[in-house]
């Protein structure tokens, strides 16, 4: 089954929902920078311009913060909407396979037959073919389990000793 356009649209929006959340933060702190300057000034009773200079540069830096924060919520609203698409494409997914019937297969795996006659009937046996595997490979022999236990055995025991393992406890 295709991959539905709305995943490709969320993760775009996910990744510009990341640089507006760094936007942000720097627009935070902007913001914490320009107020301390004019508190700052005010409190050693700075000359008038030097204090309104830092008052209008701290309120350009509210104006850049109301901005990235309006950016950001606009594209967590864009998020969600795509998110509910999303998860309306997949309700209907699930509602079309539940209206599969219980009798028709929608899969058909190859599979070996071994049949055997007797007088009276016929037998017969399926085996599912290796597709049907859900194991990649057998675990280790229990050889292979005992060398591989001497091998990082020997590699511990081979290690250079340590002033204090406790100090510094890695390999």
């Amino acid at each position: 089954m295709p991959r539905p356009s709305q995943f490709d649209a969320i993760q775009t929006l996910r990744a510009q929902r990341v640089v507006a959340d760094r936007t942000l933060a720097a627009a935070t702190l902007a913001v914490e920078q320009a107020k301390r300057e004019r508190d700052r000034l005010i409190a050693r009773g700075a000359p008038r311009t030097a204090v309104d200079s830092a008052v209008t540069a701290y309120g350009k830096a509210v104006a850049v913060y109301d901005d990235a924060r309006a950016a950001r919520l606009t594209l967590v609203d864009q998020l969600a909407a795509e998110s509910a698409k999303a998860a309306a494409n997949l309700q209907q997914a699930l509602s079309l396979f539940e209206t599969l019937e219980g009798d028709l297969p929608i899969a058909l795996f190859p599979v070996r037959l071994e049949t055997r006659y007797t007088s009276t009937s016929l037998q017969i046996r399926i085996y599912p073919d290796a597709v049907n595997i859900k194991a990649h490979s057998e675990g280790l022999t229990e050889t292979e389990q005992a060398a591989a236990k001497a091998y990082w055995q020997a590699a511990w025991d081979a290690r250079l000793p340590r002033i204090d393992d406790k100090v510094d406890p890695g390999f």
